[in-house]
């Protein structure tokens, strides 16, 4: 039976509708209440005062009993009880200036508030004895020490010292079982529920607790006027002693005195219907009967103004005094920020997704001399108000500062705080001995819906504990910052880019299948083995980084044109935890990059090259032998063209169709000279220039700063690329073009294989047979092609085509590399300095040359003679056929079709001229994007466009000289041309 009432019991609390309360407050100011109302500063509200008898002090926060009523009992609690004066109408009576009693008005003088020049109207003799008729007197002296206030010179005592009757006042100190506490006489009895000498007065600075002065005269003053009487300004000290301990409990202190009062108060006296931790009496500090844990509320949708950029917030703070006095409000955000700058500057932190941040040194000196008071934050909007819930990291749950993780659930949100201490930290001689100061204070908002809704905004301090008997602390600076910083839910957007990236990386994947698919058909293997592996890899990182490019690149420009551009606000720039996602891929991105150049650089210094020269030789000539007899033998053929021609190789090699020189300073103008770097500033407006003297300018995005790099470098590029494209190679010069005119006019082909069974042939044979004439006869040759009397340039027959993909059968290699082998061998240099063991030479000539040289050269010789025939079509048992390309074999840069038969080789018609691929200039895209992600990954690690810039040129620089240098050795290693004439 038990079991079945829980279970309908449990059913009953699910079906009941839950509360959802409001946290929002009218706004309303001591100044906004009606002439019969006053400003019940506990609560933030007007309240009526009650009539007959009463009225609006002149502080507008209390009731008090109007001329003619006297006050019966207040206790400085909502409650004033009046009695009238002259009730009958018998006499003229009126109520006494304190309004403690009635009096008579004199009759000479006429009315009860005048009295003559030089007098003062007096309720009470010299010795403070109430008179039955006001008189008109020149005080001379007072009744109790206890000052003089307003018209009276002497002020009525307390009334909690009225021990044995209503006139007589005693000596607290003095009459056994009272004693005196915050300037009250109390009962010892039934001054605390628990012992004196349980209440903890102690304050916690840093690792080491004082004693305070101030919490041993004031708490139990507080508490007990607080609990009995319901006093405004006592209930405010005590919760603002609290707030001096940053909340944390520790045994009967004054946060467990606070809450336990706020426990037992009933639920008529919340503020604002439903907010349980508000009490009409008692200041908001705690969040925690109104909901069960931080989340809540911090994810309260109460706000519903769609906030535009730029909009300026309203945020109003309710200032209290220590001694739990209200001060009044004050507007805007210059009460959190201890860096105090231009107006306009510090006016910056209120617009709306503006992300603002100021620091500096503070002295400490002008810390221990500032006023201090205590502050409740509000957000303003539309006449109402709304907390702004408070996160102290200093608080301690236990021996844990909970609210310095980021576990929200263990958070523990307060309301209360203070922007310096330097009353709590004095000890029993008033000498001062610890403050503390906010050393940094953050304004969090985090934006909820594309329409520019807000969740509550959330305030975060830390206080730092200073110990100023030490003169160098004393006497030294302290670090202080302020921030406003936005946030918004990315877990879409990281969603998003990691759909992105998955699916560009599937298609990377797939491209780099294709690039080593390509590249084992071109090197011959036909088994999958640890190389080919590795050459996956290495594809894959250059088809990775590209694809990673693109997604960082998306969310860069998307963050900007849409940040910036944005007027209800819907997309904030991600904060710096978001932010890692970002320059994780980034850097990924870069590092891929940058191994994938190197595999460039690689592949293009160890092909082999050949310089076929087709010139033959003119005639014979007389040459003596050996042993001194005249013999004939051909005329030799000049190797200047071959140097001539290796020289200029050794050029383009490094060439590229853009100048990376020009390229870094245009981009880095742009960013430096025409502001372009402004556009990454964390404001929600876009400019090209700022004063720092007289505007807040924000921090600099990392994301906005790679998005404005990376559009102007693409755009840089781009009209670089066109101008060289479509006019400098038009109008001016194409140098791969002059180059291959260079071959036919030297006649010499040159001969390349990349890959063991893949590379290319440039066709320069000259249509006049030789080359080596002079220079009448090379102007006619000239002008025979001018006028179309001679032949094409091209291999076949009436064609122009030059250039040729080629594919080698592996009978090819193989006598290629038969033929090569002694050109491998041994190092030239080297070889040149040794002494020959054989003077004589080739064809009984006398020689100088080592027999490896003589190899050496003997193998050029043969090899020359080979291609030659190869593109003659001379050899009997190979030869090769031409052919163009497929539309996807020149998508895909891949072979398509069937292997060629083992004794023909395969010559692609080229008209891109597709052996630039071994140069730097058929890497342009590789190259740019190179110099554009070394830029961006500088550049996010120092966040100095200048320097990135210089450090990329650099880096450009080394890539040139190591090509060249590489270049160089190879194209020595496999030509059997002199370094020294590479020049």
């Amino acid at each position: 039976m038990a079991r079945k009432l829980l279970i309908l019991f449990m059913l009953l609390l699910w079906s009941f509708p839950s509360v959802s309360i409001d946290f929002s407050i009218p706004y309303v100011t001591p100044q906004d209440c009606q002439a019969n109302q006053y400003f019940q500063f506990s609560s933030l509200r007007c309240i009526d005062c009650q009539t007959p008898g009463q009225k609006r002090a002149e502080d507008m926060l209390s009731c008090v009993c109007e001329t003619g009523y006297k006050t019966t009992s207040y206790n400085g609690g909502p409650t004033v009880n009046c009695e009238k004066c002259d009730s009958t109408g018998s006499s003229n009576s009126t109520s006494s200036y304190d309004g403690s009693f009635c009096i008579n008005c004199p009759e000479n003088v006429g009315t009860c508030q005048n009295c003559p020049a030089n007098f003062f109207a007096s309720d009470r003799s010299q010795d403070g004895r109430r008179l039955t008729t006001r008189r008109c007197i020149s005080c001379v002296g007072d009744t109790i020490a206890t000052g003089v206030i307003e018209k009276p010179t002497c002020q009525r005592c307390h009334s909690s010292f009225f021990i044995f009757n209503d006139t007589f006042c005693s000596d607290c100190n003095n009459v056994d079982g009272y004693t005196t506490s915050g300037g009250i006489c109390f009962r010892e009895t039934r001054l605390l529920t628990q012992p004196l000498s349980d209440v903890n007065d102690k304050v916690k600075y840093s690792d080491k607790e004082i004693l305070s002065s101030f919490f041993q005269q004031h708490l139990k003053a507080a508490q007990i006027l607080c609990s009995d009487n319901s006093n405004f300004t006592a209930c405010q000290l005590l919760g603002n002693l609290c707030v001096m301990l940053e909340y944390t409990q520790s045994g009967n202190d004054a946060c467990k005195l606070f809450t336990d009062l706020v426990n037992i108060r009933n639920a008529d006296e919340i503020v604002n219907g439903d907010n349980r931790d508000w009490l009409v009496v008692m200041p908001w500090l705690f969040y925690e009967k109104s909901v069960d844990n931080a989340p809540q509320a911090l994810d309260k949708k109460d706000i519903t103004k769609p906030f535009q950029s730029s909009e300026e917030m309203s945020f109003i703070f309710a200032v209290f005094a220590l001694n739990g006095s209200f001060i009044g409000f004050e507007e805007g955000l210059d009460v959190l920020q201890l860096c105090k700058d231009r107006p306009s500057k510090m006016a910056a932190a209120l617009k709306f997704a503006t992300t603002y941040k100021s620091t500096c040194s503070v002295a400490v000196k002008d810390l221990i001399n500032q006023p201090m008071f205590l502050y409740d934050m509000y957000l303003v909007l539309d006449q109402n108000l709304y907390p702004v819930p408070l996160l102290v990291e200093n608080y301690l749950s236990g021996n844990e500062k909970v609210n310095e993780g980021t576990d929200r659930t263990k958070w523990q949100l307060t309301r209360r705080f203070f922007i310096v201490d330097n009353l709590i930290g004095r000890s029993d001689n008033q000498e001062l001995k610890w403050i503390r100061y906010p050393e940094e204070i953050e304004l969090s908002i985090r934006v909820r819906s594309t329409d520019g809704e807000i969740y509550p905004p959330m305030l975060r301090i830390r206080y730092k504990a200073l110990d100023v008997q030490d003169e160098e602390i004393k006497n030294g600076n302290q670090d202080a910052s302020f921030a406003v910083t936005y946030e918004m839910d990315t877990s879409k957007i990281e969603k998003d880019t990691e759909i992105a990236i998955g699916c560009l990386s599937a298609l990377a994947a797939i491209l780099a299948l294709v690039k080593v698919s390509a590249w084992r058909r071109r090197e011959g293997k036909l088994e999958i083995d640890g190389f080919s592996f590795v050459k996956f890899i290495l594809f894959s990182l250059g088809t990775f980084s590209t694809m990673l490019f693109w997604v960082a690149f998306g969310m860069a420009v998307y963050w900007l044109i849409f940040f910036k551009r944005q007027k209800t606000v819907s997309l904030l720039l991600p904060s710096e935890s978001q932010e890692k996602l970002f320059l994780t891929l980034l850097h990924v991105t870069f590092v891929f990059k940058l191994l994938d150049v190197l595999h460039m650089l690689a592949s293009q210094v160890f092909f082999d090259i050949f310089f076929v020269d087709w010139e033959r030789p003119q005639g014979r000539v007389n040459q003596p032998t050996q042993a001194g007899e005249a013999g004939a033998m051909d005329a030799p053929v000049s190797i200047w063209r071959t140097l001539f021609i290796a020289n200029e190789w050794n050029e383009i090699q490094t060439m590229r169709k853009t100048n990376p020189e020009l390229q870094i300073f245009t981009v880095l103008f742009f960013l430096k000279v025409a502001g372009f770097e402004f556009l990454a500033t964390t404001d929600p407006v876009g400019i090209f220039s700022a004063n720092y003297t007289t505007d807040y300018i924000g921090e600099f995005s990392k994301v906005l700063r790679f998005a404005i790099l990376s559009i102007l470098f693409l755009v840089i590029e781009a009209v670089q690329w066109f101008f060289f494209a479509f006019i400098y190679e038009r109008f001016v010069g194409d140098a791969l073009g002059d180059f291959i005119d260079l071959c036919s006019m030297s006649n010499v082909s040159i001969f390349i294989l990349e890959n063991n069974r893949y590379g290319y042939y440039i066709h320069g044979r000259s249509v006049h047979g030789r080359a080596d004439t002079n220079m009448w006869q090379m102007n006619e040759q000239l002008k025979r092609e001018e006028e179309d009397l001679c032949g094409k340039r091209g291999l076949e027959p009436n064609t122009e085509r030059q250039t040729f993909e080629m594919e080698v059968p592996v009978k090819f290699r193989e006598q290629y590399d038969d033929v090569v082998r002694p050109l491998r061998q041994g190092d030239v240099q080297l070889q040149r300095r040794n002494i020959p063991n054989n003077p004589s030479g080739q064809d009984g000539r006398p020689s100088r040359l080592t027999p490896a040289v003589e190899k050496r050269i003997q193998a050029y010789n043969t090899l020359n003679r080979f291609l030659s025939a190869f593109i003659d079509h001379s050899l009997r048992d190979m030869d090769y056929l031409v052919r163009d390309k497929l539309l996807f074999e020149h998508i895909l840069n891949m072979e398509l079709k069937e292997l060629p038969p083992p004794d023909k080789a395969i010559f692609y018609n080229d008209d891109g001229r597709s052996f630039n691929s071994i140069l730097f200039y058929g890497n342009e895209w590789t190259l740019m994007l190179f110099d554009l992600l070394m830029f961006a990954f500088v550049d996010s690690l120092a966040q100095d466009f200048v320097l990135a810039g210089v450090i990329t040129y650099l880096v450009t620089k080394a890539l040139i000289i190591l090509r060249d240098s590489f270049g160089r050795k190879n194209l020595t290693r496999k030509t059997l041309v002199d370094e020294r004439f590479l020049i």
